[in-house]
């Protein structure tokens, strides 16, 4: 057989071979759309207090975001229209190394702390918190929920691998992680418990999302799930992939489909608002200002 033709095969066998854990034979095909949602603009110029903007969560009619790695461990609640800080919440006795994803149900907070994009993390944390508490001037004594992957035995010091995570929701009883994966650009599925201090992930499913995922947000009354990302190292245009119709808890069992977007920007956080649209937090690298942008659903 011809070198040209041997390598596909190759590198077929390689992606099939290096998860043990995990039976490639279930993972369903994704349907691609091939079609571009248009946005619009909801907040030119966020307060630059939130100009690494990595997450979002919507408590009651407040509107949550964090900002990621090196950054001070608050949380900023801000204001739809002005995008001006409103409040300001520090989660006492903790660091933020890469907080990427906020997540919440009716009784607590997740903060997700395991940004890890040269993979050689080994405090990979998600604090915890009582929702009350945002009501208060800062938030004490968070809970950490500590966890590792089960399907990794290396540590990386570069963008040659798939363990790094940005997406966080929380469904049922449990908290549901989505693979940012440099390497190969697909996205794994991890289940975790919401009480477990120290853990190992529960690898569920993987398939092929074709770019970097950086956020997730659940519409839980119409039973959608919301995948954001961009293409690649350096290609900031964003996609969203929206999955409908799966089984139990496993996400990737159900019918996918992608749109693209017109944002090229390093889009990180994404909520699904009340009137069921989505807003997309941009960080400032691009524009000058970090941004909010809102996709209206019913395209």
């Amino acid at each position: 057989m011809r070198l040209f033709l041997f390598i596909p095969f190759l590198i077929a066998f390689l992606n099939c071979h290096d998860n043990p854990s995990l039976d490639k034979s279930t993972l369903p095909s994704p349907e691609i759309a091939g079609d571009t949602l248009q946005h619009k603009t909801a907040v030119a110029e966020l307060d630059d207090a939130m100009r690494e903007t990595s997450g979002l969560m919507l408590v009651g009619n407040e509107y949550w975001t964090i900002n990621d790695s090196g950054n001070d461990p608050v949380l900023y609640n801000f204001d739809l229209t002005s995008g001006e800080v409103i409040k300001k919440l520090e989660l006492q006795g903790v660091k933020n190394q890469d907080w990427e994803s906020l997540a919440n149900d009716d009784i607590n907070i997740y903060v997700g702390d395991f940004g890890n994009n040269k993979g050689g993390r080994k405090n990979l944390t998600i604090y915890k918190s009582e929702i009350t508490q945002l009501t208060n001037s800062s938030i004490t004594n968070p809970q950490p929920l500590n966890f590792s992957y089960p399907d990794q035995d290396k540590y990386y010091s570069g963008y040659n691998h798939n363990f790094d995570c940005e997406a966080l929701v929380s469904y049922g009883d449990s908290l549901y992680l989505f693979s940012k994966n440099w390497l190969d650009r697909k996205c794994k599925l991890y289940g975790l418990s919401k009480t477990g201090a120290e853990q190992t992930a529960n690898l569920i499913n993987e398939f092929d999302s074709r770019g970097t995922i950086t956020g997730a947000s659940l519409d839980k009354e119409n039973q959608l799930l919301y995948l954001l990302g961009y293409n690649g190292i350096g290609v900031y245009t964003s996609f969203i992939w929206v999955i409908s119709d799966w089984e139990g808890s496993d996400f990737f069992t159900g019918n996918k489909t992608r749109y693209e977007l017109m944002i090229d920007r390093q889009t990180e956080g994404i909520l699904v608002d009340t009137d069921g649209s989505l807003l997309i937090s941009a960080e400032s690298n691009r524009g000058g200002h970090p941004s909010l942008y809102r996709v209206p659903i019913t395209q």
